[in-house]
């Protein structure tokens, strides 16, 4: 759906989302392919709230000295998600099977 600037893109396991349109894109009703950046993606801890939110579950947790990269599993995903999250926020205590959002 075009709306100006923006579109709003029908994403599974995300549902919906508006973001500024590329200068390429794709017109109402066409696939396109969303790619989402580890680095861009937050846990949210406790009441913490966001724009975007989605759940899932820790399946891997990967240990890099600063940095730990979480793989979650989101319902409606085929493949997980790959967070990361700098160690000064607490992912390096993140057991595998936690439920996170």
């Amino acid at each position: 759906e075009e709306n100006g600037a923006s579109l709003v893109v029908d994403t599974l396991g995300f549902g919906r989302i508006k973001t500024d349109k590329p200068k390429a894109f794709v017109r109402n009703g066409g696939a396109a392919t969303l790619g989402i950046r580890p680095e861009r993606l937050r846990v949210l801890w406790d009441n913490a709230k966001a724009k975007f939110e989605v759940a899932g579950k820790v399946v891997e947790r990967h240990y890099f000295g600063e940095i730990t990269h979480l793989i979650v599993e989101i319902p409606g995903l085929e493949k997980p998600l790959s967070v990361t999250e700098t160690n000064d926020f607490g992912a390096d205590d993140i057991p595998v099977g936690t439920p996170i959002r």
